[in-house]
C-alpha cells in the first residue's frame, strides 16, 4: 500500500488505512466542533476513516429543531442530499424545503444552513473536498475552510 503523506503530516491515524468499502457501522461519528452548531456527522470516506486525503463523505444526522449555522466555504465545493426527515436550507438568501431525494449543489461562497424540521431525524449525505492543504482560515480543524456566518 502507498504511504499516505497527508495522514503522516496531520498526525491523524485513519481507522481503515487503504480500505475501499466502509460500512456504515464502521464510520467515525463526531459532533460539530462550533458553539452552538448541533448535528452529528457520521465520516465513512476521508483521513479519519479511511485515509483517503482528496473527499470526504459523510451522513449528517439532526434531531428536530437542531441548527447547522449559516456558514459557507469560499474555496470548497459541497453537495448535500437528503435521505431521510425534512429540513429547512438556507442558501445565500433563498429558504427551501428540503425532502428525501432533494439535492443541493452549494459552489464555493455559497452561504448556507439547516434547521431540521418534523418529528423525526433529519439525515443529509454530504460530500465535499479535504481541505487540510488550505489555510486554516477558521481555526476549527477539519473545516479548515469554513467560515461561521452566524
Amino acid at each position: 500500500m502507498e504511504r499516505n503523506l497527508d495522514v503522516e503530516r496531520f498526525g491523524i491515524r485513519a481507522r481503515y488505512p487503504g480500505r475501499s468499502v466502509i460500512r456504515f457501522h464502521e464510520g467515525i461519528t463526531r459532533q460539530s466542533s462550533k458553539t452552538g452548531d448541533f448535528g452529528r456527522i457520521r465520516n465513512l470516506v476521508g483521513l479519519e476513516s479511511n485515509g483517503a486525503d482528496d473527499l470526504r463523505f459523510g451522513i449528517w444526522t439532526m434531531t428536530p429543531g437542531e441548527v447547522h449555522l449559516l456558514h459557507h466555504h469560499p474555496i470548497a465545493t459541497e453537495v448535500y442530499f437528503v435521505l431521510s426527515g425534512w429540513g429547512l436550507f438556507t442558501v445565500d438568501s433563498g429558504v427551501h424545503k428540503g425532502v428525501p431525494g432533494t439535492c443541493l449543489y452549494l459552489s464555493p461562497g455559497t452561504r448556507h444552513k439547516i434547521v431540521a424540521g418534523g418529528d423525526k431525524p433529519l439525515e443529509v449525505i454530504c460530500i465535499w473536498p479535504t481541505d487540510r492543504r488550505a489555510p486554516d482560515i477558521s481555526g476549527h480543524g477539519s473545516y479548515r475552510s469554513t467560515v461561521w456566518d452566524e
